[in-house]
């Protein structure tokens, strides 16, 4: 019985050993793969352990690429720039001068060929139903000039005859609708201000892209009109003629501004109204208040007690309130402060200018200002700017 027992300890303790055996061999695996992984080949082959392969420190094909588990990607910024650059050449079509058809005899007449690297300028397709935005016609042609000599090409090279045009009276750019069109595709305007620093792509009609950073906000001056944009935005880079007249956008995609015939980049916020006013009344209605002011958000002094508000103030013309304007036959005064419009309060953050500008021509809001250090309100029916 002894020797029985004995032998089936014996046979049960190999057993218990080579449990052991296996579970420390699987262990030591384990802790091989992981110090390979970390220190020997994730630096050097880059090997894929675990389900993930990286090719960023690799620079394969000059992109930084990991794969998860062969369901997640993640790629660097350059292909999603190129991603946006392509989906937005869409949203643009370009200004041609008309060509007249040449009837040489020869089978192939060059002169009746638009060249697409030609273009008088781009515009940007703001609705389906053919509207755009453009600074490429001229300014000193008169409607019917203007409607005969100019047609728009788009992406696919369709032509289009221009059927209305109408002009800016507070930026250099037209809006132009063409003929027949219902499905134009359209693209998405920045709903928020364009922050310092964040990165924004221009891109032209002709396919022209660069990648670049907004740096700030420039100002014509410390005296503003209500009437009248003076800020435009600055970029990290400046731009040759050829990225002249492009769009800029963020890298979301969304359109952030405008870049005009001068070079000049002009915020996105500045045609929400004339937009708004065109799909309402077919027409642009730009609102008009009538006053110069001094944003007070912008200055300081000891003591300081008022430091936000648009501060009513006569400029170098000698001016603070226009004659006859809505502000004049409400009753404000050179000194009054504006402290708030509806509700909507005027601080860093919202400038005079912006706020009123968001409104059409014809439209009644509540001012609320200080005068001698009281708080007033009075509602205003604002008037319509005209050049």
């Amino acid at each position: 019985m002894k020797g029985k027992i004995k032998k089936i300890l014996e046979k049960n303790k190999t057993a218990v050993t080579l449990v052991l055996v296996v579970i420390l061999g699987l262990l030591a695996g384990v802790v091989g793969a992981l110090v390979a992984r970390v220190y020997i080949f994730d630096d050097v082959y880059n090997m894929p352990f675990f389900g993930n392969i990286n090719f960023s420190d690799n620079g394969y094909k000059g992109a930084n690429l990991v794969i998860q588990g062969a369901r997640k990607v993640v790629v660097e910024q350059n292909v999603k720039v190129a991603e946006i650059m392509d989906s937005v050449s869409g949203n643009l079509v370009g200004i041609f001068k008309k060509i007249k058809i040449a009837d040489s005899g020869l089978k192939f007449n060059l002169e009746n060929y638009y060249k697409l690297n030609q273009a008088a300028g781009f515009g940007l397709i703001i609705t389906s139903d053919g509207w755009i935005i453009t600074d490429a016609l001229p300014k000193n042609l008169n409607y019917e000039s203007t409607l005969g000599n100019y047609v728009v090409i788009n992406k696919e090279k369709q032509i289009y005859k221009i059927d209305k045009i109408i002009n800016d009276v507070l930026t250099p750019f037209s809006f132009v609708r063409v003929e027949g069109v219902r499905d134009f595709p359209v693209r998405s305007f920045a709903e928020e201000g364009t922050a310092n620093g964040q990165m924004v792509i221009a891109t032209t009609w002709s396919g022209d892209s660069y990648l670049t950073s907004v740096i700030g906000h420039k100002e014509e001056g410390l005296l503003k009109s209500s009437d009248n944009f003076s800020d435009e935005l600055i970029l990290a880079d400046s731009f040759d003629k050829g990225l002249k007249e492009a769009v800029v956008v963020n890298l979301t995609g969304n359109v952030v501004g405008l870049i005009d015939s001068q070079g000049k980049v002009e915020p996105i916020n500045h045609f929400q109204s004339a937009i708004q006013s065109l799909l309402k009344n077919k027409n642009i209605k730009r609102p008009s208040l009538g006053v110069n002011y001094l944003d007070l958000s912008l200055l300081t002094k000891e003591n300081n007690k008022y430091k936000k508000g648009a501060l009513i103030y006569r400029g170098a013309s000698g001016v603070s309130i226009i004659k006859n304007s809505p502000a004049d036959l409400a009753g404000l005064k050179e000194g009054d402060i504006i402290v708030q419009v509806d509700n909507t309060e005027i601080n860093e953050n919202n400038n005079l200018t912006d706020v009123i500008q968001n409104y059409l021509g014809g439209d009644k809001i509540n001012i609320t200002y200080l005068r001698g250090g009281e708080r007033e309100e009075v509602e205003i029916e604002l008037g319509e700017t005209v050049k």
